[in-house]
């Protein structure tokens, strides 16, 4: 039987469209109901088999912070609860000129002679893999990619495109077109399988471009390369921007992603006294916190589809819905919580309403204070996107208000965010920069 492929994952890029959550450290390491976002995707993989991980960083941020995240595998493999272990391996830094080139170089630095399957850094799945190497296997692929339909409500100029011919062969790549210049609805993941073989076709286009979307895909299938596209089936999101982000903390709350388990110490609550918990319903309420919770004399209302972390202290009156709280969170008297995201160490005042919306670690967010998407109040042009964020190491002061599309950073940011030429300046106060998405 042959071997399952080594696991490239490729976690450049700056992960500007996240701003601020990606200002202090990496986009594979944002939070994803308590565990990073990366780590989601490889316990994905890991649960079907898969023990050989290379991570693929550029810049030194990337791999750093990733690198002493990871190390080798042991504690990832610890949470995730699989054995063997995987194994973590890392790409020396070196001038890489686009994520199929970092491909290219870590198959040659670690002698890869078998198959590659490659996955990117800010995507979320969960589909059986196994299915696209067998096809990929079945047709003698060099590069077989991952494809899934894209619903018809949504922007199909985010994404790379694909024209197939019966066969599951690619006829046509087009990057990122406009909707009426699209030829299907098919998109490609951005996972792949690579034969060993496409390190001697990589190595003698060294001197071009080397994305592996824009520009060696279409390359192969201009030269008439065996290249083919699977429709996969099951979940996979790329969660680039806030409300993808947000979109699919809330898939993953409401079970839609069947191989993301909440593990270690996390217990699944059917019950408890004073009816905080009914029977029968999806919420995961860390041990610690339940001790703090049970102590009150008039409990919170937790509702459905809601992840709490541990040593959280969640006051009277709250009541939480379809919502994840990190670790280390204070909910003070009478807030309301309803589909949105609270990472790690931040402090919620009382009487204050959060709706769909993220918040961002060690933030504080003051009495009273409003922090909603679906506010009725005038909205900037330009990005559909209209999650509000505030960023890490915020301070929202007492009675603010912050509506769609806003996202808040720490003043000091400012010249960073706005240098990216992506975002518009609404205007400052004494310790934060808003902004919003052109």
């Amino acid at each position: 039987m042959r071997k399952l492929p080594i696991v490239i994952a490729v976690v450049g890029g700056e992960g500007t469209r996240l701003y601020p959550l990606t200002l202090q450290h990496p986009k594979p390491l944002v939070s994803m109901c308590g565990v990073a976002i990366l780590s989601r995707t490889f316990e994905t993989i890991a649960n079907q088999g898969f023990r050989e991980f290379i991570l693929a960083g550029k810049g030194v941020r990337n791999t750093l912070f990733i690198e002493e995240f990871f190390k080798d595998g042991e504690g990832f493999s610890r949470r995730v609860g699989i054995t063997p272990r995987a194994k973590f391996k890392y790409q020396p830094k070196y001038d890489d000129r686009g994520n199929a080139d970092a491909v290219r170089f870590c198959m040659e630095f670690y002698d890869i002679k078998r198959d590659v399957l490659v996955v990117g850094g800010d995507h979320i799945l969960d589909i059986t893999l196994k299915d696209l190497i067998r096809f990929h296997r079945s047709k003698n692929a060099l590069v077989t990619a991952g494809l899934q339909e894209l619903d018809k409500t949504r922007d199909i100029s985010q994404f790379g495109v694909v024209e197939l011919a019966p066969d599951g062969r690619i006829q046509r790549f087009v990057e990122k077109p406009e909707e009426e210049e699209a030829p299907t609805r098919l998109i490609n993941t951005g996972i792949y399988v690579f034969s060993p073989k496409i390190r001697e076709v990589l190595e003698d286009m060294t001197d071009k471009p080397m994305d592996t979307g824009g520009d060696v895909l279409p390359y192969l299938c201009a030269n008439n390369y065996p290249v083919y596209g699977h429709v996969c089936e099951g979940y996979w999101a790329d969660v680039g921007n806030p409300e993808a982000l947000l979109k699919t903390t809330q898939d993953v709350l409401h079970g839609k992603l069947s191989r993301i388990k909440f593990l270690g110490k996390q217990t699944t609550l059917k019950e408890a006294a004073r009816g905080i918990i009914q029977k029968d319903t999806r919420r995961w309420i860390h041990r610690s916190t339940l001790r703090n919770i049970e102590r009150l004399e008039r409990p919170p209302e937790i509702g459905n589809y809601v992840h709490i972390g541990e040593h959280c202290i969640i006051e009277e009156d709250v009541k939480i819905e379809s919502s994840s709280i990190g670790d280390y969170c204070k909910i003070g008297k009478g807030t309301r919580i309803t589909g949105s995201v609270v990472m790690g160490f931040t402090n919620v005042g009382k009487d204050v309403r959060l709706n769909n919306c993220i918040v961002g670690r060690y933030s504080s967010i003051k009495d009273k204070s409003i922090i909603d998407r679906d506010l009725d109040v005038e909205v900037h042009e330009g990005s559909h996107d209209l999650t509000p964020v505030i960023g890490e190491g915020v301070t929202i002061e007492k009675g603010s208000v912050i509506g769609p599309k806003k996202r808040v950073a720490p003043i000091y940011e400012s010249h960073r965010i706005l240098s990216t030429g992506r975002f518009l300046e609404l205007g400052y106060d004494t310790n934060n920069v808003y902004f919003v998405e052109k």
